[in-house]
């Protein structure tokens, strides 16, 4: 292979801009695994309104006049006595809105979790020992087009006097004075599918949000407590949907894999240790010996009889048993250098000649 004479710059530069294609490439080929479906998203803020209301409803009796009492009716009456309770139905208000339309697509559902705790006097710990649930509404669907805005509004029967009858029973069978409490749950979850597409997985929501009320059990006096925000505000930042290009991946790897492949090919031209045999072995005796070896100007050689010298390696062995220095020549420049000794009847010599490149050097 002949050696290219170009300058260092010029190497450099020509190295530079094939490695600016394979970092291209590779920035082509990331571009292709993720383009952008449609306009780039813009962040849009939403709030929340969160409610419930309830009405309890009592058994006949002689202290109230009326069949049910309510917040709305009675603010001053917070508690209610256990014993009188009939039933209670409770009415849950969702509405959310967003400064921008879309779709939505959303399912809520209702239902109500029996919790019993145990305090362990013994061991000094307390949690929750028992767990019972019961679907008051299963899942409901609402899809909505092209909207800002959408509102749920649901009712639901609570049947106390049942679930107190629950914990009762339990208490009966452990022989524990567990506390209990009943957890009313509407929780809405966000779907970023329609529920006919066949990937639908209803397990896997965009979001949940729930409207949690507690009612105490057991006791001789209950309350309804909301356990919910009801006012939220954020912002979001839709994730931009991708997809592949295969065609944009495909060019990508192809002109990565050529640029890739010049950069080997370039360094081993341009920085490839090019000189021959003859060359490196010049500047290797050079090197390793240059204290003992006196180089001579001109190449006139007086001396026509010589003992020549295999390896350069056995002259120095002489010139270490004569403790004369070797003298160097270089006959034919590039092509041929002699290495010769002087002793007072002979002359020993090494010749060092080029030879025709191996096919492994070029």
């Amino acid at each position: 292979m002949a050696k290219l004479k170009m300058k260092l710059w010029m190497k450099i530069s020509i190295l530079a801009v094939v490695s600016a294609i394979f970092l291209s490439s590779g920035l082509l080929i990331y571009r292709g695994f993720n383009i952008e479906d449609g306009e780039r998203s813009t962040p849009y803020s939403y709030n929340i309104s969160r409610n419930t209301d309830y009405k309890v409803y009592l058994t006949e009796n002689s202290h109230y006049d009326v069949p049910y009492l309510s917040p709305k009716n009675n603010p001053d009456i917070t508690q209610y006595a256990s014993t009188l309770i009939d039933y209670i139905d409770l009415d849950f208000s969702y509405a959310y809105s967003q400064s921008i339309s879309s779709n939505f697509y959303t399912s809520y559902s209702v239902k109500a979790v029996i919790i019993g705790q145990y305090d362990n006097s013994s061991t000094s710990t307390s949690g929750d020992l028992w767990k019972k649930n019961y679907t008051l509404l299963s899942d409901t669907d609402i899809v909505n087009a092209s909207t800002s805005t959408y509102n749920i509004r649901e009712s639901v029967q609570i049947n106390y006097n049942g679930y107190n009858n629950e914990v009762s029973q339990y208490r009966a069978a452990t022989h524990l004075a567990i506390d209990a409490e009943l957890r009313i749950i509407m929780q809405i979850k966000s779907y970023d599918l329609p529920f006919t597409a066949p990937s639908f997985n209803r397990d896997k929501p965009v979001s949940t949000d729930e409207i949690t009320v507690v009612i105490p059990l057991t006791n001789s006096a209950t309350t309804i407590d909301k356990k919910y925000e009801n006012k939220s505000t954020g912002t979001i930042t839709p994730e931009q949907k991708k997809s592949t290009n295969i065609v944009i991946v495909v060019i990508g790897i192809i002109s990565m894999t050529i640029a890739g492949i010049a950069i080997i090919v370039l360094i081993r031209l341009f920085f490839k240790d090019l000189r021959t045999r003859y060359q490196k072995e010049l500047d290797r005796i050079m090197k390793n010996y240059s204290d003992i070896i006196a180089e001579v100007e001109g190449t006139k050689v007086t001396e026509k009889v010589f003992i020549d010298i295999k390896s350069f390696e056995d002259l120095v062995d002489i010139e270490e048993g004569l403790g004369t220095p070797i003298l160097y020549y270089e006959m034919k420049p590039g092509r041929e250098s002699w290495f010769i000794i002087k002793d007072e009847s002979t002359t020993y010599r090494y010749v060092l000649r080029s030879r025709k490149k191996l096919k492994s050097e070029e």
